[in-house]
């Protein structure tokens, strides 16, 4: 609600640029807090979770041990929790999603910050309104991409095919899209070429390499 609101006339000249990312840096940091404070990392760890729910949770399973990587036994038998953080820093499928998440949160991030100003500049009697359409169309190809390519994989296909063919649409799409959306001729043309860029996007992040990280680490990557 309040990125659409900043992609108002009236409420974009009203507010100064920076205070958009003040907003946001704010509510992100908020979030942090409450996330580190009311979560865990498996539902049997959580400090609020009763016996009855961990038995509940855990009938089909084993209890799982805190966050460790891996587990080694030390001398008087008891298990040690060893974790080997140079993973996180060295082993390519890690490293490949870091570079996608980089590559997608910047184009993100650009296609906000310059979209509601071209809008104005170039189409100033359209509605800037229409301007959000493209993003609204990102949230629905995100949650559908993603429950095509879980309905591709329960169908057996290979699961890194899956990935990777998203992903491939979901950057290709619309890297193409910012280098010709500059000529549109007019604000319909723009408001196409924006559309399918950001449903494209959605496909390769919410269906691509952001649910890769459940498929390379699924214990890590709650």
């Amino acid at each position: 609600l309040v990125t659409v609101a900043l992609t108002v006339d009236n409420v974009s000249e009203a507010v100064s640029s920076p205070i958009q990312y003040y907003v946001f840096g704010f509510v992100g940091m908020c979030w942090c807090v409450c996330h580190w404070g009311l979560t865990s990392s498996t539902p049997e760890w959580h400090p609020q979770i009763s016996l009855p729910e961990v038995q509940y949770i855990t009938k089909e399973r084993p209890i799982t041990t805190p966050i460790a990587l891996p587990r080694k036994l030390v001398p008087d038998g008891k298990v040690k929790h060893v974790s080997e953080w140079h993973i996180l820093v060295s082993h390519p499928a890690l490293l490949t999603i870091y570079l996608c998440h980089a590559l997608s949160t910047g184009a993100l991030y650009l296609t906000l910050a310059w979209v509601p100003r071209f809008f104005v500049t170039n189409f100033p009697l359209a509605d800037t309104f229409f301007s959000v359409v493209p993003f609204l169309s990102s949230i629905a190809s995100s949650v559908a991409g993603a429950y095509l390519a879980d309905l591709a994989i329960e169908r057996n296909a290979i699961r890194r095919k899956v990935r990777t063919t998203m992903v491939a649409v979901g950057f290709l799409v619309p890297a193409v899209g910012l280098c010709v959306l500059r000529y549109s001729p007019n604000v319909t043309v723009f408001l196409a070429i924006l559309t399918l860029m950001m449903a494209t996007a959605g496909l390769g992040t919410r269906a691509g390499y952001l649910p890769n990280m459940l498929d390379v680490a699924p214990n890590y990557a709650g």
